[in-house]
């Protein structure tokens, strides 16, 4: 389809760059009959009304397709029928401003509390679409191999040194403990049991080679990576720690669960 004078139809007024885009936009989304849409001249024999019709439903089917693909225990739960009605007025909410069809859904599971608010499990439906929106970002993220206990004797002598953890970590809190369901592929008894008994959960998500792993972390290590959400180094770790009975339980956990990607000498190695 190539585009024509961009007319608006209201007396032969031009429109602007950015009023094009939104008729544009209100076209594929069905906001307006295409007839009544901005002056396009379809390619080949297509009519106009008929080229922004195959616009219209590619932008639907794609938008779908994303959301489906990132929320599949959702829509297990939820059924055919309701997710792809919610899904199609998520789409009326609002256009997704990145380039990036990774991006979309992000605020889906916020719309979906709002939407089944009143019911017994909206708190529980958006907890679980928030887990995974958490585990689709975090594994479009990068993968970068954890340090092991045998990394950490390297360096012995350094003075001070940078933790930096893994660039995919991602602290994830809920009210409901999602990842059973999540596990379970949205079977109605796990679904149930989500609902019926909630639980306050934390859980550690990062990139691994194959997918995505998550870990229960004890309310120490959460602390700590809240507050220090990149690096931190040694001597403040130390200090946060309280004793070094403590920076050793901290750091055996740190490595455990597989966060810590790297150490950067802060100061030369001393010289005794």
């Amino acid at each position: 389809m190539r585009a024509g004078s961009p007319h608006s139809g209201r007396g032969g007024f031009v429109l602007t760059p950015a009023e094009f885009q939104r008729e544009f936009l209100d076209v594929v989304r069905k906001r307006k009959d295409p007839a009544l849409g901005v002056a396009f001249r379809g390619a080949g024999k297509l009519s106009n009304p008929e080229a922004l019709n195959v616009y219209a439903e590619g932008y639907g089917a794609r938008m779908f397709e994303s959301l489906g693909e990132n929320f599949e225990t959702v829509w297990r739960v939820l059924g055919d029928e309701a997710f792809i009605e919610a899904a199609r007025a998520f789409a009326q909410e609002g256009v997704s401003r990145s380039r990036n069809l990774n991006d979309y859904g992000e605020t889906f599971p916020a719309f979906l509390r709002e939407r089944f608010a009143g019911s017994t499990f909206a708190a529980a439906l958006s907890d679980l679409a928030r887990f995974e929106w958490a585990f689709a970002d975090c594994f479009n993220r990068p993968f970068f191999p954890p340090l092991t206990a045998f990394d950490l004797t390297e360096f012995a002598g350094c003075a001070d040194i940078r933790l930096e953890w893994v660039p995919s970590l991602e602290v994830f809190e809920a009210q409901h403990p999602v990842q059973r369901v999540h596990r379970d592929a949205g079977t109605e008894a796990g679904w149930n049991e989500l609902v019926d008994n909630p639980e306050a959960t934390v859980l550690l998500l990062r990139r691994s080679p194959t997918g995505v792993v998550s870990h229960t972390a004890t309310p120490q290590l959460v602390g700590l990576l809240r507050e220090f959400k990149r690096h931190v180094e040694l001597s403040r770790f130390i200090e946060a720690a309280g004793s070094m009975e403590r920076v050793s339980e901290w750091m055996n956990e740190i490595v455990e669960v597989g966060v810590l990607a790297s150490l950067i000498p802060v100061q030369p190695p001393s010289s005794t």
